[in-house]
C-alpha cells in the first residue's frame, strides 16, 4: 500500500520552459542521437568530392613575362606612367588590350588556330606553318590519315599523301604535318570560325600585374600539353606589335605637329629679326631704358602665352573637325590621339569623360567575350553602345568647351597686351618700339630652341621606337597545374560534417516525439517518476540463482526500477491498484509492470500482478505460462474462485495472475460490478496490485480501469512516443476521472545517456 498525498491529472505541477530552443546539451544530444545521419551524410559528401577528384582532368600551363616601359617624349615633362586619366589605370588598360579581340585575332591567324582537332576540342597542335585564306565566319572539315610514308588527306573519291614536312593545300586552308603524330593513326580536324578559337584562347589567358615593376604575368591554360606555349606566346607577340604600330602612330603625330610649329616659329623669329635690324638702321637706336626693360618683358610674355595658346587651340580645333567627322559619317573615333595632345587630359570634366568611356568599352569588350559572350544584339550590349554613343557626344562637347575657354583665355591675354601697351605709351617711343623688337626676337629664338629639342628627340624616338611593350621571356615549356586531391576531400569531409549536423538540427526541431523527462513535465504538467535507461527484465530474477541473479539486480535498468519504486512508495497518495499503461503498443508497459512488480515485492511488500489485456496477453513471455490452470478469463466470464487462478511468480512476494487467452470485447467484463468486486477482494489480501493494460489509443481497457482504480502510471517510449499521442492519451483519463500519479521515461535505445551513465555511477556505488 502507497500512502501519500496524490497527483490528479488536472494537479498543478509545472516546470518552467527554458528560454533557448537549444542548450549546448541539447545540441550534444541532437548529435548523438542522429550520429548515423551526420556520418552518412559526411560519407556521402566525401565520397562525391573523390569521384570529382578521380574525373578531374589534367591541365597544362605556360607563362611568359612582359614590361611595360615609356619611351613617349612628353612635353610638359610627365611620363605616360606617372599617373592615370580619372579612375583609369594605365597598366590595367594595357591588360584590357592584351584581352581583346582585336590581340586575339591577330593570334589566332597567326598560329592557325582556326584548326580544332575535333576529338579534343582545342586547336591541333599536330600540324604546324597553318594558314587560314577562308572568312571569319567559315567552317569545313578535314580528314587526315598517318601513315609511314605521310599524311593522307582530301576527299573520299580523291585522296592523296603527303610526306612529312611537305605542305597540304587545300581550299583556303594551308599547313604541314612535320610528323607522325604519337599515338594517332587517323584524325578530324574542324575548322571553325574565328570567334570560336578567339573565345578559346579568351577562356585560358590569364594575366596578372606584377607590382612596382610595371610587369605583367601572361599565363595560357589548357588541357592539351601542346596548346599552352604557342598559344601564350603568340598572344604576347601580337600584342607587341600592336602596340608598337600604336605607339608609332602617337609619336609620328607629335613629329607632324612639331614640324608645323617649328616652321611657324622659325618664320616669326625670322620676321621678328628683320624688323629689329630695320628698325635700328632707321632709328640709329641701340638700347632702351631699364624701366622700359621690364614693362616691355611683361608684355613679351603676355604675347608668348597667347601665340602659345593660339597655336594650341588651332591645333584642338584641327583634331576636333577630325574626329566631328568621322562621328558623323558613323565611323569609329580615335579618341586616344585627342587625349594625348598636350593640355588636354588634365582637364577634370574631359579626363572623367574619357574614363567613362573607357570602362563602357571594357564592359562592352567583356560582354563580346568569352564562352558565354552574347552577341552585338543583346540588349545589354547595345544599351552600352547607347551609353558609349552618348559619352562620346559628352566629351566632343567638353573639348569644344575645352576649347572654349581656351578662346576666352587669349582674349584674356589680348586685354591685358592693350593695358601693357597703352602704360608703355608714355614712354619715349623710339625706346618702346627698339625694346619691343629686341625682346620679341628673344622671346621667338627661346620657343624655337626649345621646340627644335623637342623635335629631335622625336625623331631619336621614331627610329628607335618598339612599342611600350617588352616581351622580358617567352614560354618554353608547358607544366601541369598542380591538383591537391587532399583540399577537396578536406573540404569535402568539413562539408558533410556541417550539412549532416545541419540536417540533425533540423531533424530534432521537426520531431515531435519526446526526447526527455523535462518536456513530459513541461506540457503534460505531471511529475515523470524515472528513466528507465534500457529495456530488460532486471528484477524478475530469483535471488537464489547464483552470480548471474545477483549481476541482474545490479543493472542500471534495476536502479532505475528501485527509483521508480522509491518515488511510488514515499510520494504518491493512498494507492492500493495502480495502472500501468501507455498510449500506443511498443511504449515498453509490459516491461515496466513486471519489473516495477518485482521491485515492490523486494520492497517487503505483497504484490499481485494482474494482466488485464484481455486481447494480446504477454506476461506468459516472462514468468511463463501456467498449463491447465485458470486465467483472469476464467474467473470474470465463468466466475470461477480467483484464488485457483492466482499462482506464485518465482519472485518471493509477487503472485500472478494471467490472461493467458484472449477475450472478445473484454473492457465490458473489465467494467463489470465483477472485477470491480474482483479488486476490492483482492486488495484485502495483497499491499499492490498492479494492473498490466492495453495500450490506451488503441482499446478502452485502460481507461476503464483507470476510472476504478486508485492511479495511473503512463509508461513513453522516448525518441518515439508522439507528444500530440501523449496528450490524447491524457485527455482519455481525464474524461473518465482517472488519477495519473506520474509517467515513466523509457529509454530502450538509450537515447538519453546522461541517464545511463548516472545509473551506472550509482550502481558502481551501490555495489562497493
Amino acid at each position: 500500500m502507497i500512502e501519500g498525498p496524490v497527483n490528479r491529472a488536472e494537479a498543478v505541477y509545472r516546470v518552467e520552459p527554458e528560454a533557448n530552443l537549444f542548450d549546448f546539451g541539447d545540441i550534444l544530444g541532437a548529435f548523438r542521437r542522429n550520429i548515423w545521419l551526420i556520418l552518412l551524410t559526411t560519407v556521402v559528401t566525401v565520397g562525391v568530392a573523390a569521384y570529382l577528384v578521380s574525373k578531374q582532368e589534367v591541365t597544362y600551363t605556360a607563362t611568359a613575362a612582359l614590361r611595360l616601359i615609356d619611351r613617349t617624349p612628353a612635353m610638359s615633362g610627365e611620363t605616360a606612367w606617372d599617373g592615370v586619366i580619372g579612375d583609369v589605370d594605365p597598366v590595367e588598360s594595357e591588360r584590357l588590350v592584351l584581352h581583346g579581340r582585336n590581340v586575339l585575332s591577330a593570334a589566332v591567324e597567326r598560329e592557325g588556330f582556326r584548326l580544332f582537332d575535333a576529338a579534343a576540342a582545342a586547336p591541333a597542335t599536330y600540324v604546324k606553318e597553318v594558314k587560314v585564306d577562308l572568312p571569319a565566319d567559315s567552317t569545313g572539315k578535314i580528314s587526315l590519315e598517318f601513315q609511314d610514308d605521310g599524311a593522307v588527306y582530301g576527299p573520299a573519291d580523291d585522296r592523296r599523301t603527303a610526306a612529312y614536312g611537305e605542305p597540304i593545300a587545300l581550299t583556303g586552308v594551308r599547313f604541314v604535318v612535320p610528323s607522325r603524330p604519337r599515338g594517332k593513326t587517323s584524325a578530324e580536324i574542324d575548322v571553325v570560325r574565328s570567334y570560336v578559337a578567339v573565345d578559346y584562347l579568351t577562356s585560358g589567358l590569364v594575366s596578372t600585374e606584377v607590382p612596382a615593376t610595371g610587369g605583367i604575368n601572361v599565363s595560357f591554360t589548357s588541357r592539351d600539353p601542346g596548346v599552352p606555349v604557342p598559344a601564350v606566346n603568340a598572344v604576347v607577340q601580337e600584342y607587341q606589335e600592336i602596340s608598337a604600330d600604336l605607339s608609332r602612330q602617337n609619336i609620328t603625330r607629335r613629329r607632324e605637329f612639331l614640324e608645323e610649329q617649328l616652321r611657324k616659329t622659325d618664320s616669326l623669329f625670322l620676321a621678328a629679326q628683320g624688323s629689329l635690324s630695320g628698325f635700328r638702321a632707321r632709328e640709329q637706336a641701340y638700347s632702351a631704358s631699364g624701366e622700359f626693360t621690364t614693362e616691355q618683358s611683361n608684355l613679351i610674355s603676355v604675347e608668348i602665352q597667347q601665340a602659345q595658346l593660339q597655336a594650341e587651340l588651332r591645333m584642338f580645333e584641327n583634331a576636333l573637325s577630325q574626329i566631328s567627322a568621322a562621328h558623323a559619317s558613323g565611323q569609329e573615333m580615335d579618341l586616344s590621339y585627342i587625349m594625348s595632345l598636350p593640355g588636354l587630359a588634365g582637364a577634370p570634366v574631359v579626363g572623367a569623360l574619357y574614363s567613362q568611356l573607357v570602362t563602357y568599352h571594357t564592359e562592352r569588350d567583356g560582354m563580346l567575350a568569352g564562352p558565354w559572350a552574347r552577341a552585338p544584339t543583346h540588349p545589354d550590349v547595345r544599351r552600352l553602345d547607347t551609353l558609349i554613343t552618348s559619352t562620346e557626344a559628352k566629351l566632343l562637347d567638353a573639348i569644344r568647351s575645352h576649347i572654349g575657354s581656351i578662346r576666352a583665355q587669349i582674349g584674356a591675354l589680348g586685354s591685358l597686351r592693350g593695358r601693357a601697351a597703352a602704360k608703355m605709351s608714355d614712354l619715349p617711343r623710339t625706346e618702346v618700339q627698339e625694346v619691343y623688337l629686341s625682346q620679341n626676337v628673344a622671346a621667338l629664338q627661346q620657343m624655337s630652341d626649345q621646340l627644335r629639342e623637342q623635335y629631335q628627340a622625336v625623331r631619336l624616338d621614331e627610329v628607335a621606337e618598339s612599342g611600350l611593350v617588352e616581351i622580358v621571356q617567352l614560354a618554353a615549356t608547358s607544366y601541369p597545374v598542380p591538383v591537391s586531391p587532399w583540399n577537396k576531400m578536406l573540404l569535402g569531409l568539413v562539408a558533410g560534417l556541417m550539412l549532416g549536423s545541419g540536417i540533425a538540427l533540423v531533424r530534432e526541431k521537426m520531431d515531435h516525439s519526446i526526447n526527455r523527462p523535462e518536456e513530459i513535465e513541461e506540457f503534460l504538467l505531471i511529475p515523470n517518476l524515472a528513466v528507465i535507461p534500457d529495456a530488460g527484465p532486471y528484477l524478475l530474477e530469483s535471488g537464489s540463482n547464483g552470480d548471474g541473479a545477483r549481476g541482474a539486480l545490479d543493472t542500471p535498468g534495476a536502479e532505475a526500477y528501485r527509483i521508480l519504486r522509491a518515488n511510488l512508495l514515499y510520494s504518491q497518495g493512498t494507492i492500493k491498484t495502480l495502472v500501468v499503461t501507455s498510449a500506443t503498443p511498443g511504449e515498453g508497459k509490459t516491461t515496466t509492470a513486471a519489473n516495477l512488480s518485482a521491485a515492490m515485492a523486494r520492497q517487503g511488500l505483497r504484490v499481485l500482478l494482474m494482466e488485464c489485456d484481455l486481447r494480446r496477453p504477454s506476461l506468459a513471455r516472462f514468468f511463463g505460462s501456467r498449463d491447465g490452470g485458470l486465467d483472469l478469463g476464467d474467473v470474470l466470464l465463468e466466475n470461477r474462485p480467483w484464488r485457483e487462478a492466482i499462482f506464485p511468480s518465482g519472485v518471493p512476494g509477487l503472485d500472478l495472475l494471467l490472461a493467458s487467452k484472449s477475450v472478445p470485447r473484454g473492457a465490458e467484463y473489465l467494467a463489470g460490478a465483477d472485477m470491480k468486486g474482483l479488486l476490492d477482494e483482492l486488495s484485502e489480501q495483497y499491499d499492490m496490485i498492479i494492473l498490466d493494460t492495453s495500450p490506451l489509443l488503441v482499446a478502452a481497457d485502460a481507461a476503464v480501469l483507470g476510472a476504478i482504480a486508485d492511479g495511473v502510471l503512463l509508461v513513453v517510449r522516448a525518441t518515439h512516443t508522439d507528444r500530440e499521442v501523449v496528450q490524447r492519451a491524457m485527455h482519455q483519463l481525464a474524461l473518465v476521472g482517472a488519477q495519473v500519479v506520474g509517467t515513466v521515461l523509457n529509454d530502450p535505445e538509450g537515447s538519453m545517456a546522461r541517464y545511463k551513465s548516472y545509473y551506472d555511477y550509482t550502481a558502481e556505488y551501490s555495489s562497493t
